[in-house]
């Protein structure tokens, strides 16, 4: 029987369930380029291709897609051609899929919460209006947990053993044992939300200080080492004793981002697994509390961070292009944008710190992503979802390749050094539940009111919000969990 309960498909290698879910490498067997950028960029071809059945016959048909839109990330389709590598090899990935099954794309892009009511006005209307959706994480496991959407797992042509599906990530984001998210390498989105910490180069070597590289390669990269050079970098530069955009930082970051970014980094998560795979709000324990703490001192009990609430998104990227910060919070996708790439001096990239020396290894940030989803309301599943698995194959013969080791890690970085340490963090990528499913409870709850507001987590802050966390995890996970 057919359950359209299930999301059938968030897109991309990526994110992991939980600290210690073993490897989130991209999936496909990539090419590394050479730093020069000059060089040739056509990534290696793959033998991987689908078992589609050759008779499949679309001709005329039109794939009528609602997309999330970001602007700032890589976009699922594009108008033509344009001579970028990264724009070029989503732009013929969607052609050989047009010329192989005779069909069109029609693609409504909308904001985030313009997409989000647009498809819950058609679904709940009973229409059968897009053959594909995608919502921020969040609100497709709502749409899930309404019976608004049909399942991977039940969706003719899907293969999920196939390894443009990532076999490690669809096991690690099961709910009650079963396969509620599917992930490919249709869409760049858990890429571009992966964070990193980007570090001012001219500014370490100014300062005479030991090149972060280095720190993390011997495994001393710590908070503690991060508190002793972002300090260092503090500077009231017009020296009215007012730490404003006229002075220096040793760190920049949103509010809301600071958190969740430092306590992955120490191997926490703020939700875990149990045994019967649901799951538990997990905040109440000292070394997360600590985290906690020493991120708010760090940040609004020593100046060294210029305070950036909820809603002020340039300030950061500004201040560190114009080297008035040594550290700043960012994600794979920043990169692409033209401020990174005009900026004189050169930065960067390093996973943020861990928690001590003992701490075995980095962890790194994603902090969610958009998935596309089969509605409902859609009759015709078959070519749905033979569009989705062709389309995530010929991503991973092509568009991940170019994301990462040829757009990302040889055009955007400075150096090699940043490709190595990115390696290393695609392994240890930690997806928490609290701070992408249920961040509205959690990061974009009761943790980001603290930090906008100059407070930090307490014990007692946690145990206030156990009854509404709880209450939300319980309302997903018995819909969905029958």
């Amino acid at each position: 029987m057919k359950t359209k309960r299930t999301l059938s498909l968030l897109l991309l290698a990526a994110m992991l369930a939980a600290v210690g879910c073993g490897d989130a490498k991209p999936s496909g067997d990539v090419t590394t380029a050479p730093d020069d950028t000059t060089a040739d960029t056509t990534p290696v071809e793959t033998k991987v291709t689908d078992d589609l059945p050759a008779d499949l016959d679309f001709t005329g048909k039109e794939l009528r897609i609602l997309t999330t839109k970001n602007t700032t990330y890589a976009p699922l389709f594009v108008e033509e051609a344009n001579g970028d590598i990264l724009n070029d090899a989503i732009y013929n990935r969607n052609q050989k899929i047009i010329e192989r099954f005779g069909i069109t794309f029609s693609e409504d892009a909308q904001m985030w919460s313009d997409a989000r009511d647009s498809a819950r006005k058609v679904i709940t209307a009973g229409e059968d209006a897009y053959d594909l959706i995608s919502l921020i994480d969040r609100e497709a496991l709502t749409f899930a947990s309404e019976n608004m959407l049909w399942s991977a797992e039940d969706t003719e042509n899907i293969d999920l053993s196939k390894p443009y599906w990532n076999q490690f990530l669809n096991g690690c984001i099961t709910l009650g044992d079963k396969q509620i998210l599917a992930y490919s390498d249709m869409c760049i989105t858990t890429y571009d939300f992966t964070h990193i910490m980007i570090f001012n180069k001219q500014m370490i070597e100014n300062m005479n200080l030991t090149s972060p590289y280095d720190l993390v390669e011997d495994g001393s990269w710590t908070i503690d080492k991060f508190s002793e050079y972002a300090v260092l970098a503090k500077n009231d530069l017009n020296g009215d004793g007012a730490y404003d955009k006229n002075d220096q930082f040793g760190y920049v970051a949103l509010a809301k981002q600071i958190a969740p970014c430092f306590w992955i980094g120490s191997g926490c998560v703020s939700m875990e697994k149990n045994a019967d795979d649901i799951p538990e709000f997990k905040m109440d324990n000292e070394r997360m509390l600590t985290v906690i703490q020493r991120a708010y001192d760090l940040t609004w009990g020593d100046n060294l961070w210029f305070i950036q609430k909820e809603g002020d998104y340039k300030s950061n990227t500004e201040l560190f292009t114009k080297d008035q910060a040594l550290f700043g919070d960012s994600c794979l996708g920043d990169l692409f944008k033209a401020d990174y790439r005009e900026m004189k001096s050169d930065y960067g990239i390093i996973p943020y710190p861990k928690y001590d020396e003992t701490q075995d290894t980095y962890y790194s940030r994603v902090e969610g992503g958009c998935p596309y989803f089969i509605p409902a309301t859609v009759t015709d599943t078959g070519f749905a979802g033979a569009i989705m698995e062709a389309m995530a194959c010929e991503s991973y013969n092509s568009v991940v390749p170019t994301y990462y080791e040829i757009a990302l890690k040889a055009k955007y970085t400075r150096d090699s050094q940043s490709g190595a340490i990115l390696d290393m963090m695609m392994e240890n990528r930690v997806y928490d539940w609290g701070d992408t499913f249920f961040t509205n409870y959690v990061r974009d709850g009761f943790v980001m009111r603290a930090f906008n507001n100059g407070n930090t987590v307490a014990a007692s802050d946690i145990e206030s919000n156990r009854t509404k966390v709880e209450s939300a995890i319980n309302t997903i996970t018995d819909a969905l969990c029958e």
